[in-house]
């Protein structure tokens, strides 16, 4: 996503200071550190079920979505 979008998904998982560690300010910075923001964000994001992520993320148009199989995603699209 965007830098703004990234902000907001910070805020979210309560880790606000990542969109502010110059390392992850851009999308190109967070490509180029990816090895060292990926275990922060695994971290975090292994608290919460997808579809409890999925509540959270979707009011703040933090685009997100489950992985699911294909009757979950005729499910989920019903």
């Amino acid at each position: 996503g965007n830098d703004a979008q990234f902000a907001t998904f910070c805020d979210a998982i309560g880790l606000p200071q990542l969109a502010a560690d110059t390392r992850f300010a851009s999308n190109a910075d967070r490509s180029a550190h990816r090895d060292a923001l990926r275990p922060l964000l695994t971290a975090r994001l292994v608290t919460k079920t997808a579809w409890e992520w999925f509540d959270i993320f979707s009011p703040l148009q933090v685009p997100c979505a489950p992985v699911l199989d294909v009757r979950g995603g005729v499910e989920f699209a019903a």
